[in-house]
């Protein structure tokens, strides 16, 4: 993470390159084997702190924004470390150091920041869920009013102010409800999802798992060509590449490929891409999602 930052400082302001310099200085005096050097995951961590508290004594610059975002994915063992480290940054009067936090909550966190300096996320983004939810589980699941009001509750009191959580959430509600099935079955379901992204990607991925082996090999040639592809492949292109055999010595004619195109092909991404592919825009583009955020495809 501070590599990271310290890149993105010295590419905006490269006059600070001295301060690196200087580090680096140091860190070669004190190197006795070449091959660390060369190695860059061996820069001293002390010494990436210390290049970025140097920042703030700085007299050219009077302003210094970081946005730190996922802070709540950073190691946890060294998470206390680097808030400890921003917010001396920012106690330097060399210069004006102002520093963004984008987080779930994590207790380091709330040692740190206390209102009126914390934006929560769940308070600013609950009137547009509140809309949002009653737009699919009134109209599209047909809840009756207290199945509707506690299903309601229920989400937006696990939502923690994340639109994706609701928007996989109610993809799995649709689906559920398909198969057939009481008011009172769904809001069963409903409860028994998990309430992280976390947990949701890792039933999406079971579920994937547990296909059959066309869609499982369907699948895998889909992600392949999202995830590798230099610009996002469109849907058409998707289902040229699922009509072309994988084999190099497999026989194959213009019929074969004309036959082994796909119909409803983006029914089939959605099937075996889940909520990990997404369609967007107009020409259909296609990308996919790691985690917490959709991969594109076109």
């Amino acid at each position: 993470m501070l590599r990271s930052i310290l890149y993105d400082v010295l590419s905006q302001k490269e006059y600070l390159f001295w301060h690196f310099q200087r580090e680096y200085r140091k860190y070669q005096a004190l190197a006795s084997n070449r091959s660390l050097l060369d190695n860059q995951s061996a820069w001293p961590y002390d010494s990436l702190k210390r290049i970025i508290l140097s920042l703030g004594d700085d007299p050219r610059s009077e302003f210094f924004y970081f946005i730190i975002d996922a802070i709540d994915e950073s190691d946890e063992s060294d998470r206390y470390d680097i808030l400890q480290m921003f917010f001396e940054l920012c106690s330097k009067k060399g210069c004006i150091v102002k520093v963004f936090f984008a987080s779930r909550p994590v207790a380091e966190l709330e040692r740190f920041i206390k209102p009126p300096e914390v934006i929560w996320m769940q308070d600013m983004n609950k009137p547009d869920i509140l809309n949002f939810v009653g737009d699919f589980l009134g109209p599209e699941l047909g809840f009756s009013d207290d199945i509707l009001r506690r299903a309601t509750e229920y989400i937006l009191e696990n939502a923690h102010g994340v639109f994706l959580w609701v928007h996989l959430v109610k993809d799995e509600l649709l689906r559920y409800s398909t198969r057939g099935c009481t008011k009172r079955d769904i809001f069963r379901f409903l409860k028994s999802l998990p309430t992280e992204l976390e947990g949701l990607y890792q039933r999406m991925l079971k579920q994937l798992e547990g296909g059959s082996k066309e869609d499982i090999i369907d699948g895998i040639k889909m992600f392949r060509f999202v995830l590798f592809s230099r610009v996002p492949p469109t849907v058409a292109e998707l289902q040229h590449a699922l009509a072309v055999p994988d084999g190099p010595d497999d026989d194959f004619s213009e019929e074969d490929f004309q036959d082994g195109m796909t119909i409803g092909m983006e029914k089939r991404i959605v099937h075996c891409g889940r909520n990990f592919l997404e369609i967007k825009g107009h020409n259909g583009t296609c990308t996919c999602c790691p985690q917490p955020d959709y991969l594109p495809v076109n």
